[in-house]
């Protein structure tokens, strides 16, 4: 993993010192930058291989960039980019096509055609750089110009997820993990790129299961959780929702109920909540509820547990939740 950003440079340096780290970490290229925005310019790049593929994230301030012709000319090995915006909103222009990227759509384009893009707000965003030796395998690759990638796609929507979930998971992934997620990032451009934007969601099915845990995790604490809300932020049925639980040993029930009994394990240890607060907090029914389902998974009450100091350094043991 190489991560880079501005860090303590002179106003009058940082238009520099950006493009160097964005050719670096991207593809060649130039960008100007607004004299009066120097100062307070701030810009970050992560960058992670997932085998033969690079995973960007960049935030970054308002700026302006372009790779022309002698950038183009430059021969690096020819990659396809693509971008999924996290937060703020970017203009893209390759060939004849334009493309205003916003939040959860994308865009696909070619580093082997010059581009220029400008970025109008202070922005967040995503890359998949799939170098040509790959692209033989993918369907759907345009040919010029770029091609924006419709938000409303299943498929988009499940790589927008997945994206989220793998810049935090890489860097302890196994290697038979990572060949999989690799396979996984792939089947779903390829489902993005398609006219239909459908996806086969067997192939994609370790990046469908990651985007979902990651979905559930972020909503713990909403009384609306539930498998329709869960379906429908994934562009999948219901149906197909309760099959790739099932087919993992899993139900949607028993996950939700673990993480809140974990959540509410962890707030029982600060010691800032009352038993019906952390109840409330995570989806139980009162305090009985509670320590019903906290008792059956650990083997002690809530109140026992508070009171044995159990994650408060008091104890060196943590219960162990049953399954």
């Amino acid at each position: 993993m190489i991560c880079r950003h501005l860090g303590a440079v002179a106003a009058a340096d940082k238009p520099e010192v950006w493009q160097d780290i964005l050719s670096d970490m991207l593809v060649p290229m130039s960008i100007s930058m607004a004299s009066k925005a120097r100062a307070g310019f701030r810009g970050r790049v992560r960058r992670q291989s997932l085998d033969d593929i690079a995973v960007v994230e960049c935030r970054t301030d308002p700026f302006a960039g372009w790779r022309g012709r002698p950038e183009v000319s430059r021969g690096d090995e020819e990659c396809l980019a693509v971008l999924i915006d996290v937060a703020g909103r970017e203009y893209l222009s390759q060939a004849d096509s334009t493309v205003d990227v916003r939040p959860g759509g994308g865009v696909v384009f070619s580093s082997s055609a010059r581009f220029q893009f400008q970025v109008a707000m202070p922005y967040e965003k995503r890359f998949l750089l799939i170098p040509k030796s790959t692209l033989a395998h993918l369907e759907g690759v345009p040919k010029s110009g770029c091609v924006e990638l419709n938000r409303r796609s299943p498929a988009v929507t499940l790589l927008n997820g997945y994206l989220g979930v793998l810049v935090s998971a890489l860097p302890t992934m196994s290697a038979p993990s990572r060949a999989a997620a690799r396979d996984a990032a792939l089947a779903l451009v390829t489902g993005a790129l398609r006219e239909d934007a459908s996806v086969d969601v067997t192939a994609a099915v370790p990046a469908l299961r990651a985007s979902m845990d990651a979905w559930i995790e972020r909503h713990l604490d909403d009384p609306g959780l539930s498998p329709e809300a869960l379906a429908s932020a994934h562009a999948v049925s219901v149906r197909t929702l309760y099959r790739l639980y099932r087919d993992d040993g899993d139900t949607f029930g028993a996950v939700v109920r673990e993480r809140r009994l974990e959540r509410a394990r962890q707030d029982l240890a600060s010691g800032e909540r009352s038993v019906s607060a952390i109840a409330a907090r995570w989806g139980f029914a009162d305090a009985s509820h509670l320590s019903r389902s906290f008792k059956k998974a650990f083997g002690v009450t809530p109140r026992d547990y508070r009171a044995s100091g159990f994650g408060t350094g008091a104890q060196d043991v943590t219960p162990t939740l049953v399954t």
